[in-house]
């Protein structure tokens, strides 16, 4: 009886052993950088923050490096408002984001050049919140 016992768990541990199936992710091949942008502009007259920094391989560890130097822009329709370094990677402007406008940002960096659009929508209105205890 005891024999079964221990028959019967090894052959549920090799049966379960079988069931992993490994993965092998190439997160390492490329040496390739892109930009990350963190923009957001509101409508509030205010400074407007626009983000620029690199991307870093999976397992660096270690802060996302600023890019620093580049040219940006964003553009109205009506008027272009230039961005200044503030410090490595953070770029900033001070104005009023309209309602109902689509805004293009436009970043020169290295040679490139990089446009991105938008239009800003009007904000929801929240009318009521629940909550629900389950």
């Amino acid at each position: 009886m005891k024999t079964q016992h221990v028959l019967i768990i090894i052959l549920l541990m090799f049966g379960l052993q079988s069931c992993v199936d490994e993965i092998e992710l190439d997160l390492d091949s490329h040496e390739t950088t892109y930009i990350v942008v963190d923009a957001v502009i509101n409508d509030l007259y205010d400074e407007q923050v626009i983000t620029l920094k690199y991307t870093a391989k999976y397992d660096s560890n270690t802060p996302l490096p600023p890019v620093s130097g580049a040219t940006v822009y964003v553009g109205d329709g009506d008027s272009v408002y230039a961005f200044s370094e503030s410090e490595p990677g953070i770029y900033t402007s001070v104005f009023r984001g309209v309602i109902g406008k689509t805004y293009t940002l436009t970043i020169e960096n290295n040679g490139e050049l990089y446009e991105a659009s938008s239009t800003m929508y009007p904000s929801f209105i929240i009318d009521s919140v629940k909550f629900v205890d389950f």
